[in-house]
């Protein structure tokens, strides 16, 4: 590092399952309300709350896309959520999830 060991302090780092962020998530599922709402509930029940949501249509006929923005969210608890909602039959193709930084913060 070029610094006498001397003057390295030690400092806790977190494991990246137990970083939380805010996170972009972009999902493929059917068009119908039920659909819409097993989605919700599965990141509900991870502990994950939706602070934006926005929908469009897919290039898939019956289907939407939802764009989602968390709430900060453990990478745990993420990638619990999204293993979960690609068992889902509502849920169709990967599940893409981008990490928001906030580099500013303290």
């Amino acid at each position: 590092l070029g610094l006498p060991c001397d003057q390295v302090t030690a400092c806790n780092i977190k494991a990246i399952d137990d970083v939380a962020s805010a996170w972009y998530l972009s999902i493929e599922h059917d068009d119908s309300a039920e659909a819409l709402g097993v989605l919700e509930q599965t990141l509900t029940d991870g502990g994950i709350e939706i602070a934006i949501a926005t929908r469009r249509d897919s290039e898939s006929s019956g289907r939407r896309h939802s764009l989602l923005v968390t709430k900060p969210a453990t990478t745990a608890s993420i990638e619990a959520a999204a293993s979960s909602l690609t068992e889902l039959e509502a849920t169709h193709g990967r599940i893409s999830r981008l990490r928001i930084e906030a580099f500013n913060d303290a």
